[in-house]
């Protein structure tokens, strides 16, 4: 048997230039981890991108090589009403919400074999998504026939790019309205995140669809 090695992981990949794409060599990879292991306490830190060696306070310049690190980096936005929000129902899931941040407003995490995303758009709409499978080869009537008749309830299903999703969608307004609706959304942000760890099996099983590049495998 032929032996792999690992020469890099990609970052970036452009399908319009001839498949081009960029990946971080594996001596690099290597050496972050060799450095992550040293916060043994997880505590936040800024990693010097001369020397590798990491600082865990905002400074001007590296104690150990003496180059320039952007302590910005260590100041923390406050979170605002809706943010704090959505933190709060995921850490009803069991999550920790500080490790899902994608992005401003956008938050991205597995539930089980599902990725799931939660973001706004357009400053009006609260989204959760989750891409579920890729569509099989065969037998794509009765799949549609699935996609569109079946009460999904609250969700709906879609198929965007090859690709079957769950969604969850409604106006930012509604966040606001009283305490009962709050509850209420938290409960459906819940069962999302179960129903679709559900439904990309269920797709599996019954119309032969693979599993979407996003999924994460459960052993």
């Amino acid at each position: 048997m032929t032996k792999k090695k690992l020469a890099g992981i990609n970052s970036s990949k452009f399908n319009d230039a001839d498949n081009v794409g960029f990946a971080i060599p594996i001596s690099v990879i290597k050496d972050v981890v060799e450095r992550v292991k040293e916060n043994t306490t997880f505590d936040f830190s800024l990693q010097c991108s001369s020397c590798s060696g990491l600082s865990y306070e905002a400074l001007e310049y590296c104690t150990n090589c003496g180059a320039t690190l952007d302590k910005n980096a260590f100041e923390e936005t406050k979170l605002g009403e809706f943010s704090l929000f959505i933190e709060d129902a995921l850490t009803q899931l069991d999550i920790n919400p500080v490790v899902t941040r994608a992005g401003f407003e956008f938050w991205e995490f597995h539930q089980g074999s599902s990725l799931i995303r939660i973001f706004v758009m357009n400053k009006n709409y609260l989204y959760l998504t989750s891409p579920l499978n890729n569509l099989p080869k065969q037998n794509l009537g009765e799949l549609y026939e699935y996609l569109v008749a079946s009460d999904q309830g609250a969700f709906s299903l879609g198929v965007y790019k090859n690709q079957i999703f769950i969604s969850y969608r409604l106006h930012m307004s509604d966040l606001f309205k009283d305490e009962t609706t709050k509850n209420n959304i938290k409960i459906k942000i819940k069962e999302l995140t179960i129903k679709a760890d559900e439904l990309d099996d269920f797709f599996v099983e019954h119309y032969h669809c693979t599993m979407s590049t996003h999924a994460k495998k459960v052993v």
